[in-house]
């Protein structure tokens, strides 16, 4: 592997920041020898820069472009795409050994697919909650149609590009939705960032703090929270706090706020500023709509397992890994699930955070790696790692 393009086409400034550093340095561990050029936005680029090791900066050219979410998929919309990605990939777009599309645009991936790129060259696509658009409406317009998402991910299943979900929960909704899809998709773990992963465990105090990580939306259970919040406010006086640590989302604005501790912010939350909150926590709510994740892998547990914060969950496995209940109070019911807490002792919550750990050492960036360079050298098929 003499040379490798990642692009990003659609997220900017945080967004997806820390699964794009994990990304790059799990393809530069995975290839030490091998010329990097990553395309993506310059605010991101930025952010990512001090995180890098000089060894992997000394092989890497960052070039920005304009990142930006589909309006349309009509020609003109492709072909704008494919000017910028000429503009911007160059030469390396023909040179590449492997492309890489840490997310996917369908314009940006139809421009993709109506180069004339080598045979030999491997193209890899990373999906995140898009895989719901497989099952999404569709226009009725041909032209929109023929480089639509779906349309360009059935052209990459036959042309048997390789396709990673992340988690193996997703790639069996996957595969069990879209069965066409079996031949050509691989899963793996998120990749793990190293400087994020405490060592220390914490021990459980007054008050408990429980909090809800990331979008305050209905669907991801922020109104589950609330009525999760004003029960055990209202029996224990003072013994717990809740805190919405995150950007709330339309649909929830109107909802009863006073309640909680923290409420959610106006803005996405700087990482930094991200990690300092949620570290103050002792649990981590997670009680998402049944298919909310059923096609995307959730950071909000990758956080809970990097920095050592027990979840409140339903026990559900296409949310948690198996073995994941042993990870903080996993139960059928709200109702349980606050009479769990409310008895919760601190040899029980030691017995959560140690459980957290070990999942920890199993998401490691060497067997993140492994997993990875397993798939690209296309030595196995299907469900990969954790």
């Amino acid at each position: 592997m003499n040379k490798i393009l990642i692009i990003e086409p659609a997220c900017t400034g945080n967004v997806h920041l820390s699964f794009n550093l994990g990304l790059l340095r799990t393809v530069a561990t995975a290839y030490p020898d091998a010329e990097i050029v990553c395309i993506g936005d310059r605010e991101q680029q930025a952010l990512m820069l001090p995180l890098l090791d000089n060894g992997v900066l000394n092989r890497c050219a960052f070039r920005p472009w304009q990142t930006y979410r589909d309006l349309d998929t009509t020609p003109s919309h492709v072909a704008a795409r494919l000017y910028r990605l000429l503009a911007a990939g160059r030469s390396d777009l023909f040179r590449a050994d492997l492309i890489v599309m840490s997310a996917i645009a369908a314009t940006c991936l139809r421009a993709l697919q109506l180069l004339p790129r080598p045979s030999t060259q491997t193209l890899q696509l990373f999906f995140h909650g898009n895989l719901n658009d497989l099952s999404g409406w569709r226009s009725r317009n041909p032209l929109r149609r023929t480089s639509d998402f779906f349309s360009n991910i059935k052209r990459a299943a036959a042309s048997h590009t390789q396709m990673i979900v992340l988690e193996k929960h997703v790639h069996r909704s996957a595969v069990e939705a879209h069965p066409w899809l079996k031949n050509s998709l691989h899963s793996m773990p998120l990749p793990q960032l190293s400087e994020e992963v405490l060592k220390t465990r914490k021990s459980l105090t007054t008050p408990i703090k429980v909090g809800f990580a990331g979008v305050a939306s209905p669907a991801k259970g922020f109104l589950k929270f609330l009525t999760f919040a004003k029960n055990l406010k209202t029996r224990f006086p003072g013994r717990y706090e809740f805190h919405a640590i995150g950007m709330v989302h339309p649909d929830s604005r109107s909802a009863g706020l006073d309640l909680l501790d923290t409420k959610p912010a106006a803005d996405q939350y700087d990482r930094t500023e991200f990690l300092k909150q949620i570290d103050q926590m002792h649990f981590l709510f997670l009680w998402p709509d049944e298919s909310y994740y059923a096609f995307a892998a959730s950071a909000v547990f990758y956080d809970a397992v990097n920095r050592g914060i027990p979840l409140i969950s339903p026990h559900d496995p296409k949310l948690l890994r198996t073995g994941a209940e042993n990870m903080g109070i996993s139960v059928a019911t709200l109702d349980v699930a606050i009479a769990t807490l409310a008895a919760t002792t601190a040899d029980e919550y030691a017995g959560y955070t140690a459980a957290l750990n070990e999942i920890a050492i199993e998401m490691s960036e060497e067997k993140c790696v492994a997993q990875y360079l397993a798939i690209t050298t296309d030595s196995i098929v299907g469900e990969v790692g954790c």
